[in-house]
Formats: C-alpha cells, sequence, structure tokens
C-alpha cells in the first residue's frame, strides 16, 4: 500500500517547464493587449460622437482590455513578465498609469497580501477585514453590523473595488517608502 503523500505530484516538478521568461511572449502580450485597446479607445470617442449606444461595444470592449492590462501590471509585480527587472518595471508602471494604479506602491501591497493572507496574526495590510468568532461575539452592534456591511457581496466587489482603485490608490500612506509616494504623484497626475 502506498502512502498518502507518494500519490500527491510533485508540483514544482510539475510547473517547471513553464516557470521561464519568455520576453518574446511577453512583448506580443503587451502589443496584442495595448493595441486592441488604443483602437477601442478611439473607436468609441469617435462612434460616441454620432451615438451612445454605437459607441457602446468600444466601451466594453475597453473596460475588459483595461482588465487585461492591470493582469499584466499584476503580473510584472510578481516578476513573472520580462528577465530584466527595469524593463518589467517599466511595464508595471505604464500599465498601471492606464489603470491608473500606482504600481510600486499595489506591488507592495500586494505582495504584504500574498505573504499573510489568512493569517490572523498579521492583519491590516492587503488583506480583507476579518474578524475571529470571539472576536465578533465581543464586538457591539456598531462594529457587528459594519463587518455585516464590509462582508456584503455589494460592497466587496462593487463598491469596494471602486473605491480602492479610484480613491484609495489616490493616496500616499506613512509606510509608502519615496518611490513608491513619487509613483503615486505621478501615476495621479
Amino acid at each position: 500500500m502506498t502512502s498518502h503523500s507518494a500519490l500527491k505530484p510533485n508540483l514544482q516538478k510539475v510547473a517547471k517547464p513553464y516557470c521561464r521568461h519568455e520576453d518574446s511572449r511577453s512583448w506580443w502580450q503587451l502589443a496584442n493587449t495595448l493595441i486592441p485597446l488604443f483602437i477601442s479607445m478611439v473607436c468609441a470617442y469617435w462612434a460616441n460622437k454620432n451615438s451612445l449606444l454605437m459607441g457602446l461595444p468600444f466601451v466594453i470592449l475597453g473596460g475588459l482590455l483595461i482588465t487585461r492590462t492591470f493582469i499584466i501590471m499584476h503580473d510584472c509585480g510578481h516578476g513573472s513578465y520580462f528577465k530584466n527587472k527595469k524593463t518589467r518595471d517599466l511595464v508595471g508602471v505604464i500599465t498601471g498609469i492606464i489603470c491608473t494604479t500606482p504600481y510600486y506602491q499595489w506591488t507592495r501591497e500586494h505582495a504584504a497580501h500574498h505573504q499573510h493572507s489568512g493569517d490572523l496574526d498579521y492583519r491590516g495590510r492587503g488583506d480583507v477585514w476579518t474578524m475571529t468568532y470571539s472576536e465578533y461575539e465581543k464586538s457591539s452592534k456598531l462594529e457587528k453590523f459594519l463587518y455585516y456591511l464590509y462582508r456584503h457581496p455589494i460592497v466587496t466587489f462593487g463598491i469596494g473595488p471602486v473605491f480602492l482603485f479610484q480613491f484609495r490608490h489616490r493616496v500616499t500612506l506613512k509606510t509608502d517608502r519615496a518611490l513608491e509616494r513619487r509613483n503615486v504623484h505621478f501615476t495621479n497626475f
């Protein structure tokens, strides 16, 4: 009889062939995202002059391409885009500006999110507000209501992301480094 751990695949071994930088693929993904994004923006602008309804498909396409642009910025922040860090950071800053998200500040907060996600000893940066059962039981009615409101799907998937990306990332924090502060101001500009 084999042990349970012997049946588990070695995920590092399985993933290894896919864990390499291919700059040509990175440049291709960047081009096939940003060029159509620019074209959709131009088409939306011209179509909206005639009819808002005519421009709607281009706006929807642009929204999807902005999401893809954000994913490129995200991957630059994880170091999985381009071999050269300077190239990766430059592309991250540019795609961050397109997405109105300051690359350096967001990357550091996102790294903290990955490092401490789900660890109740490290709450407060890059995480979703989580209370233990005993914390919830000890909290006031107002705190319980605010917690319920915060965790509600309309806030979590609607209001929260709009607040985070359109307001929260417009300001610097005391914990931001000088590079992150400059990047926030440059992105805002």
